[in-house]
């Protein structure tokens, strides 16, 4: 990822440890999509469910989304902060 953004040069990462909300979005959001993928396949597969195969599914969701999403989790937690910021005014 480049220091800052090449149209504003908005400087991205602002201290250590900045990004540590958009780790906390990543893990939120696995975490739901785990809760809705386990009680989504569990129903619809009811009562015979698979429950070695739906906890395989999941886990390997669980290890493939996280890597898939921390770009997107990175760029909310910048439209986050920098909503903070204008709405303090201390953009």
């Amino acid at each position: 990822m480049t220091r800052t953004c090449g149209g504003c040069d908005l400087l991205f990462e602002r201290e250590p440890g900045y990004w540590v909300g958009a780790m906390t979005i990543n893990t939120a959001v696995t975490v739901f999509l785990f809760l809705v993928a386990f009680a989504l396949g569990a129903v619809l597969t009811w009562p015979d469910v698979p429950w070695v195969w739906l906890g395989i599914g999941t886990v390997a969701l669980n290890l493939g989304f996280p890597l898939f999403f921390y770009p997107y989790a990175k760029t909310i937690w910048l439209a986050i902060d920098l909503g903070f910021q204008q709405a303090t005014g201390s953009a």
